[in-house]
């Protein structure tokens, strides 16, 4: 198994505690973003956490997490944009 931190500004299918992401960007603005992690096992995703979206338990805390996973497992990371036309999910 996997963990894949995202970061999307999608629509939230539910906007108060999203579970996953429609096609459109969120109603907002393009700057508004969501943080969170994957769980994908054999290609497909097991489990989604989306984080709040405040600084300190949204973006702040995912950037924290992956410094200290990859500090500690001396992981390298990769950064994927994905295009528009492309499914959140898949």
């Amino acid at each position: 198994m996997s963990t894949v931190y995202f970061a999307t500004n999608r629509n939230p299918n539910r906007v108060t505690e999203p579970t996953s992401f429609g096609r459109k960007f969120a109603g907002a603005d393009l700057g508004d973003l969501r943080f969170g992690q994957a769980e994908v096992s054999n290609g497909k995703l097991s489990a989604l956490q989306v984080l709040p979206d405040n600084p300190e338990q949204g973006s702040e805390a995912l950037f924290k997490e992956l410094r200290t996973t990859m500090n500690s497992k001396s992981l390298d990371s990769l950064v994927f944009v994905h295009g528009f036309n492309a499914v959140f999910q898949k």
